[in-house]
C-alpha cells in the first residue's frame, strides 16, 4: 500500500520560513496604503489675509505634494584597519508644500494667493505685515476604507514663496488654464502622526 506524503510533516519545528503561508499572508484584517482618501486643511489661516475657508480650498484642491530637508549622514573612523560607521541625523525638518488648485469664476483661490501675497509685501506701496500675521499651520490626513484616519503631517509657520500666475488668452477652444493654480509653500518645521499602528508614533 503506498501513502500520500503529507509535505507539512517534514517541516521542521524550527523552519525559518514557517510563516509563507496564504493565512499568514493574505492578512484580510489590514488593508493596503490607499493614497487617493486624504484631506488637507488649514488649521490657521494667515491672519492678516482674506481666507475663503477650508470648506471652499478643499474642494477645489486637486493634488499636494511636500518636500523635506531631512537626511541621513555618517560619522566614520578608521581604527586599525577597520572602518565603524555611526548614522546621524542631518538636515533640518523644515521643507516645502505645494498645493495645485482649480479656480472658478468667482476667484475664490485666486485672491486668497493675491491677498497673501500683497500682505507680505504691497504691490503698490511696499507695505508688510509682520510675519506673524502671514504664517499659517497646515495639516495633512491620510484614511483607510472606510475612512479612518491612518496617518497626519502637521506642516508649521508655512508661509508663501510664489507670486499668483498672471492670465493668459487663447484664440483656440476655451479652456481653463487661468483657474489652475499653483501655490508654493515653505514650512519651518513638520511633524508625522503614525495613527492606525501597533504603535502610535509622533515624530
Amino acid at each position: 500500500m503506498s501513502y500520500i506524503h503529507d509535505v507539512y510533516s517534514s517541516m521542521v519545528d524550527d523552519d525559518v520560513l514557517r510563516y509563507v503561508n496564504y493565512r499568514n499572508i493574505e492578512q484580510s484584517d489590514k488593508e493596503f496604503i490607499r493614497n487617493d482618501f486624504w484631506d488637507l486643511e488649514f488649521v490657521t489661516s494667515p491672519i492678516a489675509t482674506y481666507f475663503p475657508g477650508n470648506d471652499l480650498l478643499k474642494a477645489r484642491l486637486k493634488t499636494f505634494s511636500y518636500t523635506t530637508e531631512e537626511g541621513i549622514s555618517e560619522m566614520t573612523s578608521t581604527i586599525r584597519g577597520f572602518k565603524v560607521r555611526q548614522s546621524t541625523q542631518s538636515g533640518t525638518t523644515s521643507g516645502t508644500l505645494t498645493l495645485e488648485y482649480t479656480d472658478r469664476e468667482d476667484q475664490a483661490v485666486s485672491l486668497f494667493h493675491e491677498d497673501w501675497k500683497q500682505k507680505i509685501g504691497s504691490r503698490r506701496t511696499r507695505f508688510a505685515y509682520r510675519k506673524l500675521d502671514t504664517i499659517c499651520d497646515i495639516k495633512a490626513t491620510w484614511f483607510n476604507t472606510p475612512r479612518t484616519p491612518i496617518r497626519e503631517v502637521y506642516f508649521y509657520s508655512c508661509q508663501l514663496t510664489n507670486n499668483p500666475n498672471p492670465w493668459t488668452v487663447s484664440s483656440e477652444d476655451a479652456g481653463n488654464d487661468n483657474g489652475e493654480i499653483s501655490m508654493e509653500l515653505a514650512f519651518e518645521h513638520h511633524e508625522v502622526k503614525f495613527l492606525l499602528s501597533d504603535a502610535t508614533l509622533n515624530m
